[in-house]
């Protein structure tokens, strides 16, 4: 962004000074740069670490063209998390599936009869929500209003008034990475959860199976056969038979970045409650970076041995016999970029639609294929308005759809923004497309589904990178309640001297403040745009806040955080070639105005609490340049003790 303002400054200027013109249908910067990061996603190869860059950064533009904050960097954070798990000397984590269980019951064994020291309190953002991957409804309840949803960084929470309140039902567990959930009409207090997320090639939200409970979420059981295995590391959907709780099926992902093993995906079935699981598909493809991933399971509604699966990279495959054997059905299918998420229309089961990631040969688009006939043959959409990609470029991590409940010939799509797609005819190609969703609704969208209460009406329930949205009626005005829904993941966050309130960086969300002594559902502040990261809250005087956004992108308060100003004069290091993704603050409440940050020209000193910044001279050492786990931290003990470097 520094570059993007330097530039365009020096365009000003140069207009003034050498009397330069510039015609008015000149591309803009932001039209060059999806140019250049189009071309290069066109030249990338499919699920490698460039592919998924260049989709990220064409999604970012994006936003900065609709005038939307540059937050939300999917990539960065998967690749952060990735390489934190993996030693120097290797190429990948080698932690062993199930650690984090054992752990857990090695120390719970320890501590045996000892009463906690100190209670938790959860102190929000009420405000502020996490991503939530997949969401149901409890089949018990004829209103629609009981949900269920699983959250990335916060395991499975439920509601039971539509969203007004929310209650974590697995508070005890040490396994929060949720992402597919199941109940089954036939006995709606039975409830599968699957763990890990699989919709990128890093993988790096790894689970450890699949989580039963059979009172309504009160109380969990790591299913024992899921256990130490690779294969259910990343469990990406689960079906269960309406008529019989006990017949489940799953999908489930492994990729090379993550295990020394080759990239694998499966489909796993279970008669007996998942006890005991049988495989019954397996991909492996000859992508060794990605590998070939089944993102999806989708049932008939009207015939549950009528099954779906997509398939990222290799398209859609139908079973005829409730999951036991599996056939491709691609005939009309003509792109296979990337990842495809398909539905079922409940008015007619033979209308089938798949929104997927495509590509025209030079950049993402996206692409809308549907059958009528139970998927033996497909037909391209082709839009009859100019909204082109309406994945925003990252239809591989962000891709969902469903179909009207009052219209076969529409359906609702979910990219970075949610979309109403229209067709002109069933069987033809043509079709509309509208935006749907307002800023009401947090972006990045991961799960539709539609609520029909039995008192009559229907409308449209949605996961997102905040949390949860839907629709008041129908498919009109939007709304998000996630007051309570305490599953946003913090980078970091300080305390305010003497009070018990907080500066916190949140994944996706920016930099937010708590009010003092906050309860879970109180409203925090909103502080800082972008990405949130680290943060300091001056020990000697609460006036005085400082944060900041993405690559070194600081801002600090003197006004306990009423305004804010940059705070990067002097710091040079800034931008993703100059800083890390993850900003660093060092900090010492001895020294509350001396700080701390770091960049690709080494570490970086302030004496007044950000206003100006310093490169610090190293004596004898090497800096290695800018890396994603620069840090730098003040001794405790001594303040005159700084430590930095990297891994």
């Amino acid at each position: 962004m520094v570059s993007a303002i330097a530039f365009a400054s020096f365009l000003v200027l140069a207009a003034l000074v050498f009397g330069i013109h510039i015609p008015d249908d000149a591309p803009s910067w932001n039209q060059l740069e999806q140019q250049k990061w189009s071309s290069r996603l066109a030249h990338a190869e499919q699920g490698s670490w460039a592919h998924a860059k260049a989709s990220s950064k064409l999604q970012r533009l994006e936003a900065m063209q609709l005038g939307q904050p540059p937050q939300g960097h999917p990539d960065e954070y998967m690749r952060y998390m990735q390489l934190a798990k993996t030693p120097t000397d290797r190429e990948r984590p080698e932690y062993t599936p199930g650690y984090q269980m054992r752990e857990l019951n090695s120390a719970l064994a320890a501590r045996r009869g000892v009463p906690p020291v100190l209670p938790w309190i959860s102190r929000g953002p009420g405000n502020v929500a996490g991503r939530a991957r997949a969401i149901v409804i409890d089949p018990a309840d004829p209103t629609g209003d009981t949900w269920l949803i699983a959250a990335v960084g916060g395991g499975v929470w439920k509601t039971t008034d539509k969203g007004q309140n929310w209650t974590g039902l697995m508070d005890d567990l040490p396994m929060l990475q949720m992402q597919s959930l199941a109940i089954s009409p036939a006995d709606p207090l039975t409830i599968y959860a699957g763990t890990g997320e699989s919709y990128w090639n890093i993988d790096t939200m790894n689970g450890n199976g699949v989580f039963k409970s059979i009172d309504g979420g009160t109380t969990w059981t790591q299913l024992a056969a899921t256990i130490g295995d690779y294969r259910f590391n990343n469990v990406s959907r689960i079906i269960v038979d309406p008529a019989d709780e006990d017949l489940v099926i799953i999908s489930t992902t492994v990729g090379t970045t993550k295990v020394s093993l080759q990239p694998t995906s499966h489909i796993f079935r279970s008669i007996d409650g998942g006890t005991n699981w049988t495989e019954v598909h397996q991909e492996t493809g000859t992508n060794t970076f990605s590998g070939p991933r089944i993102l999806q399971l989708v049932a008939d509604p009207t015939d549950f041995n009528v099954q779906y699966a997509t398939v990222y990279g290799s398209g859609i495959m139908k079973s005829l016999d409730s999951g036991l054997t599996w056939n491709y059905i691609n005939t009309g299918i003509t792109d296979f970029t990337g990842r495809f998420e398909m539905a079922v229309s409940p008015i007619n089961s033979d209308y089938l639609f798949a929104s997927a990631m495509g590509t025209d040969g030079t950049s993402s688009v996206s692409r809308l294929w549907h059958s009528i006939d139970g998927g033996a043959n497909w037909v391209g959409g082709t839009e009859t308005t100019s909204s082109s990609t309406w994945l925003g470029g990252q239809g591989w991590y962000d891709n969902t759809i469903t179909c009207s409940p009052v219209d076969s010939r529409t359906v609702y799509v979910g990219g970075v923004r949610l979309w109403k797609i229209t067709l002109n005819s069933l069987g033809s190609t043509p079709y509309a497309i509208s935006l749907m969703s307002t800023g009401s609704v947090h972006v990045d969208h991961h799960g539709l589904q539609i609520v029909e209460p039995q008192a009559g009406g229907w409308y449209i329930l949605n996961t997102n990178d905040g949390g949860v949205g839907f629709s008041a009626s129908g498919d009109t005005s939007w709304n998000a309640p996630i007051a309570g829904l305490t599953t946003t993941q913090f980078y970091g966050v300080d305390k305010r001297p003497g009070a018990s309130a907080y500066v916190g960086g949140m994944q996706d969300n920016g930099t937010w403040r708590s009010p003092v002594n906050s309860a879970s559902t109180d409203n925090w502040s909103f502080q800082i745009g972008g990405d949130g990261y680290e943060t300091s809250w001056h020990f000697d005087d609460p006036g005085r806040i400082i944060g900041g956004s993405q690559y070194n992108g600081l801002a600090r308060s003197l006004d306990g955080g009423v305004s804010w100003s940059s705070a990067t004069s002097g710091l040079t290091d800034t931008g993703s070639g100059n800083a890390p993704f993850l900003t660093k603050i060092g900090k010492s409440n001895a020294r509350p105005d001396h700080l701390f940050a770091v960049g690709g020209s080494g570490p970086w000193r302030s004496a007044d609490f950000g206003g100006s910044w310093f490169l610090s001279t190293l004596n004898g050492g090497i800096w290695g340049g800018n890396s994603s786990f620069l840090d730098v931290r003040v001794s405790e003990a001594d303040p005159d003790v700084v430590w930095t470097g990297s891994r």
